[in-house]
C-alpha cells in the first residue's frame, strides 16, 4: 500500500510539473505535447489502494458508500447495538430515514452517488447487517423499531426479537 501511495505521488507531481511546464510555454505544438504527456501520467496512475476494513459497528450512510468503495463493494455492519439502526431511521439526517445505500447493498442494485464534493459507484454491493440489540433499548428506539419493521414488510430483511431473561429482585 506504501508502494501504491508512492507511485500515486510520484505521477502526481510529475504531471502537475508538465502542466506548469506548459503554462509556461509560449509555443502552442509544445503545450499541446506537454498538456498531452500529463494526461497520459494521470491516466496510468494506479487506482488508489485502501487498508481492507471488511466489517464495521456503525457508519453514517455516506461513510457507508464511502466504505464500500474501498472494499470492493462488499462489507458487513456488526455489532451488539442498535446504532445503526437510529442512523438510518434518520438521527444525523433531521428524523429523515436514509435507506439507500443499505437498500442497494441488500438487493444488490448499483450504488452511483454524485455530489459537488465526492462520489461513489459500486458494482453490485453487498452489505451484511448483523445487529444484537439489547432488550431492553427496543423501547428507547422507537423510530429505529419502526424502522426495522418497514424493512420486514419490504422483505429486505429478518429481525428476531428475543425477550429479556433478565429477572426481578423482590427482596
Amino acid at each position: 500500500m506504501e508502494e501504491n501511495a508512492s507511485i500515486r505521488a510520484i505521477g502526481r507531481k510529475r504531471a502537475e510539473k508538465l502542466e506548469a511546464d506548459a503554462v509556461k510555454d509560449d509555443a502552442p505544438e509544445r503545450r499541446d505535447a506537454l498538456a498531452k504527456e500529463a494526461a497520459e501520467l494521470k491516466a496510468a496512475l494506479p487506482d488508489e489502494r485502501f487498508p481492507t476494513q471488511i466489517f464495521t459497528g456503525d457508519a453514517t450512510p455516506e461513510a457507508a458508500q464511502d466504505m464500500l468503495v474501498q472494499a470492493g463493494g462488499k462489507i458487513a455492519f456488526l455489532s451488539d447495538e442498535g446504532g445503526l439502526l437510529q442512523v438510518m431511521a434518520g438521527v444525523y439526517s433531521g428524523g429523515d430515514a436514509v435507506l439507500d445505500v443499505f437498500l442497494q447493498g441488500y438487493s444488490g442494485n448499483d450504488v452511483r452517488v454524485n455530489r459537488r464534493c465526492r462520489a461513489a459507484i459500486i458494482e453490485r454491493p453487498a452489505i451484511t447487517l448483523g445487529l444484537s440489540i439489547q432488550p431492553v433499548n427496543y423501547s428507547t428506539m422507537a423510530n429505529a423499531v419502526s424502522l426495522a419493521m418497514k424493512l420486514i414488510d419490504h422483505a429486505r430483511a429478518v429481525f428476531g426479537l428475543v425477550g429479556s431473561d433478565k429477572t426481578t429482585d423482590d427482596a
